[in-house]
C-alpha cells in the first residue's frame, strides 16, 4: 500500500476509514480492482488497453481511486477473489479499519 500511497497520492486504509467501509466492502473493492486490471480496462471509466498502456491512462488520468459509483463495485460477486490465495485479502482482515 506504500507504494500507492507514494506513486498515486492513494490510501486506501484512510479512505476506507472515512468511508466507514467494513470488511465486506473493501474485499469488494479490491477483487473489483483487481478484475479490472486483469481484464485490461480502467476501473473507473471501463477504458480498454493494454496492461502497460492501462497504468499509463490510469495515471493521466488520475483513475487511481475507488470509483465513487458504488453500484460498479458494491456486487456479491466481487467477495470472491481474483486470484487464488491472495494474501493481500488477509492484510484487509487482519488491519480492521476500527479505532476502538
Amino acid at each position: 500500500m506504500s507504494h500507492m500511497m507514494t506513486a498515486h497520492d492513494f490510501n486506501f486504509d484512510a479512505q476506507c476509514k472515512t468511508s466507514g467501509w467494513d470488511f465486506y466492502v473493501r474485499l469488494k473493492i479490491v477483487n473489483y480492482i483487481r478484475r479490472h486490471v486483469y481484464m485490461g480496462m480502467c476501473p473507473v471509466c471501463a477504458h480498454k488497453t493494454s496492461s502497460g498502456d492501462l497504468m499509463d491512462h490510469m495515471s493521466s488520468e488520475g483513475h487511481c481511486d475507488i470509483p465513487t459509483e458504488m453500484s460498479l463495485w458494491n456486487e456479491p460477486h466481487y467477495l470472491f477473489p481474483t486470484y487464488e490465495n491472495d494474501s493481500f485479502l488477509n492484510i484487509l482482515n487482519d488491519n480492521d479499519i476500527d479505532d476502538t
